[in-house]
């Protein structure tokens, strides 16, 4: 019997999560590989940064001279597997390797071209690949579902078989307890496929139709992991669309209601439509806490140019049922998609702000990914081809590390428009009247209503009352000690102003740690409050309740030096008090307990 390591590739990134990625995939592997008599090693890693774990793996490789290695790995971290593969052939030259995921499947060619010790490309679902190649690693010509290269070295490329399509209900049980150590959610799949063809995803390697587990074979996985976990311990559901099936949905919460196995906090991710009444009220009973919900544009337009079928009336009326049933929601947003201009960025922010998602959004600007629609764009206009896939690129990505190495779709707008506009959805979308972190899930209603996105109507009493309760800007105990580790200074002039005349304001500003930094206009006589925004170069007010400055770095001198055109806003005669606080990141205003400083100045316009 062969002795055999799976190894999910890790991310060699100082943003990265010191875990193991594609935690799924490899628990699924292995399971195919143990119902068909192969036992195999799998090497996953916790708390740990990847080159540290890299140097154990091959360590471990070393020891136990493996007869055969499968590596699984994404777009975003090919250069980590690439460099793992050439020690490979340094220390274990003999022992083939064969390798998956989507990244892989579509660019076999060039990965079997570039490294020989790869003896195959799992393409597609890898289960019946892996299992058939790991009893026959001498005769690939009889593999199903590989691309593989022949003594001659000509590639070839074998169909898969009529039998490959992986029954989801016959396969073994996952070994969950390969994740003692893990703190993240524990990664559960009820279904697989898509129907929907959206442009930036690569649905073409998944199936068109859907196939989901039976009811019974998901209390059976709930139940192991609360054997293992605990009766609390969190669930994340990677369904490509958990609701795709009202039917599936709802079953499967019937049954968990059924087993008992409502205890365990769970989220997953779901299209606006199908989405009803019923299957909220199950979800809710069923213990899941949150809904992801693709929105990625506030122009309908660009929805129909990805192929997402799903209108604005369809999300309003998702995001009202998800807020009458009380269930936290966010929303995916992409920025950059064909067709996107300046306008279209506006309305999408103006869209998410109306829709309020709970935890506001999570946002990726539009990438090209080997097969996607938009990476096949890229190609036909010469902007891109697979030799890109090879090398280590500069990071010229603006000011975020989200797509390090990987292509922005750069066909219609260049990069540093793209991260202007993503930066200004992050800016202006993400609910900062509220104090609740991302990585929290709300466990019942009181909490819900505590924490739900206020209206700007709401707003404006609730600010105006702390701006004007005679706060002194005294700190006591810890919080005093963290504030002589910050030192903030802010000047105006003039202090009576006479409009036109624009009122001048400078910033000093050093904060210990990331913080959000917040300039509000108060009118005492009209009791209004108005954010001064940073967004494009350009400053302006809003009602809005906003930073000023969106998670400042800290341990640096912050100068700024604005004017403010009385036009804007505050025109009016009478006193005005500019104030300028400091919170932690994603900290709400709105709770005097989150205030690092806070300084104000008074004037007068005339």
């Amino acid at each position: 019997m062969p002795k055999i390591l799976l190894a999910p590739v890790g991310v060699n990134h100082r943003e990265a999560a010191p875990e193991s990625p594609c935690l799924l995939t490899a628990l699924v592997l292995e399971a195919a590989l143990r119902g068909a008599g192969l036992p195999a090693d799998v090497f996953l890693f916790f708390e740990e940064c990847w080159p540290a774990a890299r140097q154990r793996l091959l360590a471990q490789a070393n020891e136990k001279q493996y007869d055969i290695i499968g590596l699984t790995f994404m777009s975003y971290n090919r250069l980590e597997a690439y460099d793992l593969l050439r020690e490979f052939e340094k220390a274990l030259p003999h022992c083939p390797i064969i390798v998956g995921g989507p990244h892989a499947s579509f660019l076999y060619e060039q990965i079997l071209r570039e490294f020989r010790n790869v003896k195959a490309v799992a393409i597609g679902e890898g289960e019946h690949a892996l299992v058939e190649f790991c009893r026959r690693p001498d005769h690939l010509e009889t593999v199903p579902g590989i691309a593989w290269r022949s003594d001659s070295g000509q590639l070839l490329v074998n169909p898969p078989s009529p039998d490959a399509r992986v029954d989801l209900n016959s396969q073994p049980l996952l070994d969950y307890a390969l994740l003692r150590g893990y703190r993240g959610g524990i990664p559960v799949q009820t279904s697989r496929g898509c129907v929907a063809h959206c442009l930036f995803c690569s649905w073409k390697m998944m199936e068109k139709t859907l196939r989901t587990k039976s009811p019974e074979r998901i209390v059976r996985e709930w139940a192991v992991i609360r054997e293992l976990f605990g009766p609390h311990r969190r669930i994340v559901v990677y369904d490509a669309c958990y609701n795709i099936s009202l039917n599936h949905a709802k079953a499967m919460c019937r049954a968990l209601i059924e087993a008992g196995l409502t205890s365990h906090p769970w989220e997953g991710v779901v299209r606006a439509k199908p989405m009803d009444r019923e299957m909220l009220a199950l979800l809710k009973q069923a213990g899941c806490k949150r809904l992801f919900i693709g929105v990625e544009a506030g122009n309908e337009d660009i929805r129909k140019k990805i192929g997402k079928a799903v209108s604005n009336e369809d999300l309003r009326k998702a995001f009202a049922l998800a807020h009458e049933a009380k269930m936290p929601t966010g929303a995916f947003v992409i920025v950059g998609l064909p067709g996107e201009t300046a306008e279209t960025v506006a309305e999408t922010i103006a869209f998410i702000q109306a829709l309020r998602p709970y935890y506001g959004t999570a946002r990726a600007p539009a990438m090209a990914l080997p097969g996607t629609g938009l990476y096949d764009l890229m190609k036909k206009r010469g902007l891109i081809n697979d030799e890109y896939w090879l090398y280590n690129h500069p990071r010229n990505f603006g000011d975020t590390d989200i797509c390090c190495n990987l292509p922005l779709f750069t066909a219609e707008h260049n990069v540093l428009e793209i991260m202007r506009w993503f930066d200004k959805c992050g800016h202006e979308t993400i609910p900062f009247d509220q104090d609740l972190p991302f990585e929290q899930l709300v466990m019942n209603d009181e909490e819900y209503d505590r924490h739900y996105p206020l209206t700007s109507d709401e707003i404006q009493p609730k600010i105006c009352h702390l701006l004007n309760s005679g706060v002194r800007g005294t700190w006591k105990g810890r919080a005093r000690r963290l504030v002589r580790r910050i030192r903030t200074q802010m000047r105006i002039t003039p202090t009576r102003l006479h409009p036109p005349q624009a009122l001048a304001i400078s910033a000093e500003i050093r904060v210990h740690r990331p913080a959000d930094v917040y300039l509000l206009l108060f009118n005492r006589a009209a009791g209004t409050v108005l954010s001064v925004l940073w967004s494009d170069f350009k400053v302006s007010l809003s009602k809005t309740l906003g930073p000023f400055v969106y998670s400042l770095p800290g341990n640096v001198n912050h100068t700024w030096t604005i004017a403010l055109d009385p036009a804007w806003g505050f025109h009016t005669p009478g006193r005005y008090v500019l104030s300028l606080i400091v919170c932690g990141v994603r900290e709400s205003v709105l709770h005097r307990a989150n205030w690092l400083a806070w300084r104000k100045i008074s004037f007068q316009v005339c």
